[in-house]
């Protein structure tokens, strides 16, 4: 009798697979994963649609990077020789598990994967299809209809996937992962972000933190701060983030601070690298947005003992525990929001014990070693299966061949 329970070989060849490398909450939990695995299980290659973007700096120097460049759109014919010239990498290369992020990877990346007989396909989908069209949503179905295993990062992915008729037993969840600053809360704040923007030291700072696009929530953001300022006329608010294609959305938000009268109130910041350190002298995160995946933002908060008053959408809820770590407010609401401010505001006691809790929920559930623990298990687990069926198969057909993936 053939037996199936038997180990994969190592190092595994992993073939990762994202847009680019401009910064974002999927791009940052994608280095942090390339760069993270073991090597001595793991041969870790990575590839992209635009070689571009701040992050490609962090990539562990000597990581292969292959380029598969789109024209237009992916039916273009550079495009379409792009994917051909990925199967043939595939093949060549013998890569064991291909793992893709994002829409475009998703679509580009897996069926060519799937024409190379790669054994693992892995899809991660990171959002709930808010900013997709049906017909993106129909081609994302497809890309997954092809893989082993898709991969969410939150309950709200995981539903909403299946709504959209994703296999239920092919979706696995894990969840984003930080890397928690020492002593991150306990250590004093030193200044520097109040001395650069004017601000005098001991004034209360809000942050809302993300690219400057509609889908933020930044004019509720707006318009609660100057329902706090009506109260607490000392408090400041930072907006940290870099303009998005949006190019005309940055341009109305500073307009729409000018009519409420808070520009002296309001800094939009720009795109920040120390955004760490800044949080060393935050008070309190809002995250207004509209839609949600599982935020790096919140995440990030947290583990610098911050509260975080956040929407609740998406994978808000699985991150802030209302009333212990922050507060949940409703989607577009000025005045919830302004009222969960002033709350921690007026009680920095109770502010503080929010922040402790959250900083060690984060090291408890969403600590980096945790997340990639859960991410080398999940690629062995669906290379043990695929190979496994392999295997079956070739025992009904009568061809008792050994399989070379198998020990």
């Amino acid at each position: 009798m053939t037996t199936l329970s038997r180990t994969v070989r190592t190092p595994v060849r992993i073939l990762k697979f994202l847009n680019h490398f401009f910064i974002g909450g999927t791009e940052r939990q994608f280095i942090h994963v390339a760069n993270g695995l073991d090597r001595s299980r793991f041969a870790v290659e990575i590839a992209c649609l635009q070689r571009d973007g701040p992050l490609l700096d962090s990539l562990h120097p000597e990581t292969p990077l292959h380029t598969y460049p789109v024209e237009g759109s992916l039916y273009s014919w550079r495009s379409i020789c792009s994917q051909f010239r990925l199967v043939k990498d595939v093949r060549k290369r013998k890569f064991d598990i291909v793992h893709t992020y994002g829409w475009y990877p998703n679509v580009f990346a897996i069926p060519a994967s799937r024409l190379a007989s790669c054994p693992a396909i892995i899809a991660s989908i990171r959002d709930t299809g808010a900013y997709m069209t049906p017909a993106k949503i129909q081609a994302l179905k497809f890309a997954c209809s092809l893989a082993d295993c898709v991969l969410a990062n939150s309950d709200a992915g995981r539903s909403w996937l299946i709504e959209q008729g994703v296999k239920e037993q092919k979706i696995e969840i894990i969840r984003n992962g930080i890397i928690v600053p020492p002593g991150a809360g306990l250590q004093p704040k030193p200044g520097r972000v109040h001395r650069e923007y004017g601000i005098p030291l001991g004034t209360p700072v809000c942050a809302c933190i993300g690219r400057v696009v509609s889908g933020k929530g930044i004019d509720c953001y707006l318009r609660a701060a100057r329902i706090v300022a009506g109260r607490r006329p000392d408090v400041r608010f930072l907006m940290i983030g870099a303009r998005s294609v949006e190019r005309n959305y940055q341009p109305e938000l500073e307009l729409l601070a000018r009519e409420l009268n808070l520009e002296h109130r309001v800094i939009f910041t720009g795109q920040r690298q120390d955004v760490p350190e800044i949080l060393r002298e935050v008070d309190i995160v809002v995250h207004p947005s509209l839609t949600e995946g599982l935020s790096n933002v919140i995440l990030e908060a947290m583990a610098a003992g911050i509260p975080v008053i956040a929407t609740r959408v998406g994978g808000n809820p699985e991150l802030v525990e209302d009333g212990r770590t922050g507060y949940l407010v409703s989607v577009g609401d000025a005045a919830e929001i302004a009222n969960a401010i002033c709350r921690l505001l007026d009680h920095p006691e109770m502010a503080r014990a929010f922040g402790e809790r959250a900083r060690q929920r984060v090291i408890d559930e969403f600590a980096m070693n945790r997340m990639l623990s859960k991410t080398e298990a999940l690629y062995f687990r669906v290379l043990e299966q695929r190979l496994a069926g392999a295997a079956r198969n070739r025992v009904h057909c009568g061809d008792h061949e050994r399989n070379p993936f198998l020990n």
